[in-house]
Parts: structure tokens; C-alpha cells; sequence
């Protein structure tokens, strides 16, 4: 939630279509309006293909500041010297909210018979042209002409996922939700239970070389909670980050042993391009890199990350692929899992290309799965559903090829594999330490968890 208390903002709100007309207009201070503003966009901006230079115009005194959404265009009007940023963070959370209750299906049609609703959001979004609620669920807790659901966040594109709980709020409630310090939690929340998940998943992407050179990898993180606390709780958490733990060290404070150890010193996570949900207290992680904040009530991402560094590959993959003649290729293909022998993989699929003309392919296991040829996958299915750590499995196949007068390239795509290890985080991430705390003093039950799946993880062969 952002207030802009210091300077004139927005003077009116309205959406277009790509000709200009008018589908929704409202005025937030039409005191201060001259004439027909939505006439005014159409024939100085719209009409002359002025969209394609600048996406603020000021026409007759008027600064017109407009996104596009499809073939829409939701224009945001001021007549004074306003902060054009803060605008335009309205105008893109405005899009965003309004696109949940569209159901993705930002358009003319839906747009007109969705015109109450709207209104209804600007209302509550704006204060005389102040920006006011841009959180989600507070503004769904003041409108009449619809409710969101679950599923329509889950199915949005949305950076933040949250999970809506369909409690009845008093007028009181409602006033601490709009202008208290966290609009992204209700007040008045109460479990009998009091519980909180905190899941590190890990998207591994991987590409290797023909020879086993690692030409690619890196890791898609995000840690996701389930919150399901009573009150107005406190958490904080701390990871085994490497800025963290080389100041600690530098300072002579004591560390963790798993952080501070040989061992553990070599897989320190290093994370880049941090992302953090709303709630989070950056000042606070910007200065000892803690993790404090109030949480939302149900499921949602904390915080995303990206890491290239100090990777544990959870599976190696040996290939080694020959043409023998024309119509034959034999191929010998290795899985080495390489994390602990306490953890296994869970879904695991590896995929293995054969050449479009394939006429046979006889297949033998020697070790774990089993693998079968699918011509509608385009070569060899190899499942198995538990990878045990520590352990190698091995394949051989023979590929008889149809004959034929003219001779088919085949491009030769690369080995791929899908998988799942649980208790496993290929970074290296670890959460130190949670606490949860809250005035009325009760004893929450915490649980981490961690997994690794397969991205983009291939082989070439």
C-alpha cells in the first residue's frame, strides 16, 4: 500500500480500445475537468499513432499517462505537476487487480459488462485522485459486484499468490484493513492449530556437452509459506547466505556449525536477484540480512532468487551414441545420482531421443526403472520412481532405422530428465532459524521443507 500525501494526483481514470472510444470513464476530480478528456486522447494521441512515442502526452494543460493491456489502453489524466511514477504504479496495479476479476479475459466485451465492478474498484482504489488500497484482498473486502476467488488468483498471472479466505469482516475490521501498516493481513485471525510451512523449491536448469562439460546451470528458488497463525504474528528467519555468514565470520560472532564448518563452508549459498513479497522488511534484511515480516494469512511466495554458483548436481548423465551403419545406432546411456544416500529421487524421467525413422529399438536395464520406446514421444520413456542417492543405473538400446533412397539428417536433440528430490536443495540453502512471535504468546508448530526438480535439465548427445 503506497500513500502520496505531498503532491496533486490523478484527476481522472478511463479505458479505451484501439480506436479511441471510450469504454470506462471516471472522474476523481471533476471540478478540475475541462471538456471531453477521453475526445481529447482519441484525436491528439490515438487517431495521429502518437502510442508508439512516448507514454505521457500533455495536451491543453493535461498530462495524459497510459498503459497498454491488449488492445487496450487505461489512462490515468492529471492537470498538475504530479509524480508520473507513482501513476504509473497505480495504473499497473490497477491492471493487474482488474485482470484477476476478468478472469484473464482483458478485453471490450468483458470490460462492458464488468462496468460496475469497476467502478466500484476505482472508488475504492482512489481517494480524490490519491492512490489508496493496491493490495488484492483489501479492496475484495469492500466491493459488492463481485468476489474473488481462490482459483482466479491461482489461474492469474500474478507475481503474488494468495490464498482468500472467505471470513465476514466488520465495519471496524474493514477501517484497520485500509489504513493500518499491513493491508495484506486481516485483523481478527484466529486457528485453533497454529501452524506454518515453509517450503524451498529449486528449479534446476542444466545443459551438458557430448563430452560432459557443463555449458549451462543455474537455479530458479523460491521459498513459499503456508501461513495459518493466529493474530498479528512476527517472523523472521535466517539462511546460510554467504554475505551473511563472511561478516559474521569477519566480525569474530559465533555461527552456525553447519555454516561455519570445512564442509559447510563450500556450500554457502550465493543468491542474486532477490525478490520479496510485500511484507517483507527490506531495511531489516538490507542490514544483517534477516528475513522479518508479517505474513498473510494462507499460502503465498515470500521471496524468489536466482543462484549460477556452487551447484550441487543432483544427476550426472554418461551417454555415449554410435551410428554403426546407415540403418543402425547403439547407444549406452548412464544415471549417477549424486546426493546422500538417506535422500532419493521421486518422478524421475529421462527421455532419450531416437531419429524419426525408427522401424525398432530393442532396450535392456541394467540397474533401476524401466524404459520402454514411445514413437509418439520420439524415442525411449526410462521411469523411475525411486532414485536412491549414490546409485547408478545404466541403459542400452539398439535403434534398427528404416532404409531409405535419400539419406535424413537428424538434428540428434538432447537427453532430457524430469525429477524430484525431496530434503534436497541443489544451492545449497539452508534456513538457519525460524521464530514466530506474537502477543499472546502461543507455541506455533514449524516445519521446512526443501526440494529440487528438474527445469531445463539436458544432455546432449
Amino acid at each position: 500500500k503506497k500513500y502520496f500525501v505531498h503532491t496533486k494526483m490523478i484527476t481522472g481514470v478511463f479505458i479505451s480500445n484501439f480506436r479511441g472510444d471510450v469504454l470506462f470513464r471516471r472522474y476523481t476530480r471533476p471540478d478540475e475537468v475541462k471538456g471531453d478528456l477521453g475526445e481529447v486522447f482519441r484525436v491528439g494521441v490515438v487517431l495521429p499513432g502518437e502510442i508508439t512515442q512516448s507514454p505521457i502526452v500533455r495536451i491543453n494543460n493535461v498530462s495524459f499517462c497510459y498503459i497498454k493491456v491488449n488492445n487496450l489502453f487505461i489512462v490515468a489524466t492529471t492537470s498538475h505537476n504530479a509524480d508520473c511514477f507513482s501513476i504509473f504504479e497505480f495504473l499497473g496495479r490497477f491492471s493487474d487487480i482488474l485482470e484477476v476479476y476478468l478472469e484473464g479475459k482483458f478485453d471490450q466485451k468483458h470490460i462492458e459488462a464488468r462496468l460496475p465492478l469497476i467502478y466500484e474498484l476505482i472508488e475504492e482504489m482512489l481517494d480524490y485522485g490519491y492512490p489508496l488500497i493496491s493490495d488484492i484482498e483489501s479492496v475484495d473486502k469492500f466491493l459488492t459486484q463481485g468476489r474473488i476467488t481462490e482459483a482466479m488468483i491461482t489461474n492469474a498471472s500474478q507475481r503474488k499468490q494468495k490464498k482468500v479466505s472467505g471470513r465476514s469482516h466488520t465495519a471496524e475490521q474493514l477501517t484497520e484493513t485500509a489504513t493500518g501498516m499491513t493491508p495484506w493481513r486481516a485483523p481478527g485471525i484466529v486457528y485453533k492449530r497454529n501452524e506454518l510451512w515453509v517450503d524451498v523449491v529449486e528449479n534446476m536448469h542444466l545443459l551438458v556437452s557430448p563430452s560432459g562439460s557443463i555449458l549451462r546451470s543455474y537455479i530458479d528458488g523460491k521459498i513459499q509459506l503456508k501461513c495459518q497463525l493466529s493474530g498479528q504474528p512476527q517472523c523472521e528467519f535466517g539462511m546460510n547466505d554467504k554475505l551473511l555468514v563472511e561478516k559474521e565470520r569477519a566480525s569474530g560472532k559465533a555461527i552456525d556449525p553447519s555454516a561455519s564448518s570445512k564442509k559447510g563452508a563450500d556450500t554457502l549459498a550465493s543468491l542474486d536477484d532477490l525478490s520479496f513479497h510485500q511484507c517483507v522488511r527490506l531495511p531489516r534484511f538490507e542490514a544483517d540480512r534477516t528475513v522479518s515480516f508479517v505474513p498473510p494469512d494462507g499460502c503465498f511466495t515470500l521471496l524468489t532468487y536466482r543462484t549460477s554458483q556452487h551447484i550441487n548436481v543432483p544427476f550426472k548423465v554418461i551417454s555415449h551414441v554410435q551410428q554403426n551403419s546407415d540403418d543402425r545406432i547403439t547407444y549406452d546411456v548412464s544415471v549417477v545420482s549424486q546426493f546422500e544416500p538417506s535422500k532419493s529421487g521421486t518422478k524421475v524421467i529421462i527421455k532419450i531421443p531416437t531419429p524419426p525413422n525408427t522401424a525398432l529399438c530393442n532396450v535392456t536395464v541394467k540397474g533401476i526403472g524401466k524404459a520402454v520406446y514411445k514413437a509418439e514421444e520420439g524415442g525411449i520413456v526410462w521411469r523411475v520412481k525411486k532414485f536412491p542417492g549414490k546409485v547408478e543405473t545404466s541403459l542400452r538400446a539398439t535403434v534398427e532405422l528404416l532404409s531409405s533412397s535419400v539419406k535424413q539428417n537428424w538434428d540428434r536433440p538432447p537427453i532430457t530428465m524430469q525429477f524430484a528430490v525431496h530434503t534436497f536443495a541443489a544451492s545449497g540453502l539452508r534456513i538457519r532459524y525460524l521464530k514466530v512471535s506474537e502477543k499472546s504468546g502461543y507455541h506455533p508448530h514449524k516445519w521446512v521443507r526443501y526440494v529440487t526438480q528438474a527445469g531445463e535439465y539436458e544432455k546432449r548427445i
